[in-house]
């Protein structure tokens, strides 16, 4: 099986004041039953976060 990865970019709003920079890393299995590693970055500016989301297959 080749490797593949996808990536995502959302903006979205939070309620409050906050700077800073933050990843979260989870694994899972789509719907086709495939594992995925999924690590998400975001960085948040007062009011908005801006969010990077990479999947590896």
């Amino acid at each position: 099986m080749q490797d593949k990865t996808g990536w995502e970019l959302s903006i979205g709003l939070y309620p409050g004041i906050l700077f800073g920079f933050r990843s979260y890393a989870s694994e899972g299995v789509d719907s086709d039953g495939d594992e995925y590693t999924q690590t998400i970055h975001v960085v948040y500016v007062p009011f908005i976060d801006v969010s990077l989301s990479i999947y590896r297959y």
